[in-house]
């Protein structure tokens, strides 16, 4: 179960990375200062796909990123699931000398 308190944290810091305001944010996801305010907290137990696409279409932070999945975790998850050498060999070197596209090149590479 995804925790929502940590999503309203990502929330909240994404709409300030992106220089909004919780109205101006209510306002192009079409919501009220108090519903984005409450997401913020943590105090509405879900929140609906549409409303977080927006929020991270607004907010210009892709949605993986207010869930809190990192895409080097995903992107490691994958490789010891498909090719466990190269995992090994990722974590022997390093992951954190890739880039976020290498690690998706590498994701794309795996699963194809």
């Amino acid at each position: 179960m995804l925790n929502t308190a940590k999503i309203g944290e990502r929330i909240k810091e994404a709409r300030k990375n992106a220089g909004m305001l919780q109205e101006e944010l209510g306002k192009v996801v079409e919501a009220s200062q108090t519903v984005v305010s409450d997401l913020e907290k943590g105090r509405r137990q879900t929140i609906g796909i549409d409303t977080l696409n927006s929020i991270a279409t607004a907010t210009n932070t892709p949605v993986h990123v207010l869930l809190g999945f990192d895409v080097r975790t995903l992107a490691m998850e994958a490789i010891r699931e498909q090719a466990p050498e190269l995992a090994a060999q990722i974590e022997k070197e390093g992951l954190a000398s890739l880039t976020d596209e290498r690690c998706r090149a590498i994701v794309r590479i795996v699963l194809e």
